[in-house]
């Protein structure tokens, strides 16, 4: 290894195959898998906080996007889907679970938001960034409504 941000990602990596197995095991909003999710994302992030130029020309924010964010999203797309395919035939307890679940995904798109906001900020003081888009594709996140949890990603 040559750098440390080398050696991060060489971690981040290996972490990467245990979550996604556990994600696999045990669903997106286990515990365990959140625990793994979270030290992940902070594994990422480490990446940029070491060398942004190693984490920039390695496409890290993609990684990051992708085994962190994505995954979640798209299992949520999967199940909602299935559920409103079967809605009508659910029973109660079915339901709930469903319920329980769009809950806990409409906190992961909060707990999101913030993260980004949060890491774009800590970038440009670190780095003394007059904008980010050499990072980030510019993105424009605003509540339609907070009380119902849905948001406008542009």
């Amino acid at each position: 290894m040559d750098s440390k941000a080398e050696y991060q990602l060489s971690n981040a990596l290996a972490l990467d195959k245990k979550y996604k197995k556990l994600f696999i095991e045990k669903g997106a909003f286990d515990d365990e898998v959140e625990k793994y999710r979270n030290i992940l994302r902070n594994s990422f992030e480490q990446i940029f906080i070491i060398d942004l130029n190693y984490a920039v020309s390695n496409d890290i924010e993609s990684s990051l996007w992708r085994n962190i964010f994505y995954l979640v999203i798209d299992d949520f797309r999967k199940r909602n889907k299935e559920y409103k395919k079967l809605y009508s035939t659910l029973n109660q307890n079915d339901k709930f679970i469903f319920k329980v679940y769009s809950s806990s995904f409409h906190s992961f798109i909060k707990e999101s938001i913030s993260f980004y906001t949060d890491f774009i900020q800590k970038l440009t003081k670190l780095y003394n960034l007059a904008q980010v888009s050499k990072v980030f594709k510019p993105i424009e996140l605003s509540f339609i409504n907070s009380n119902i949890g849905k948001y406008k990603y542009m």
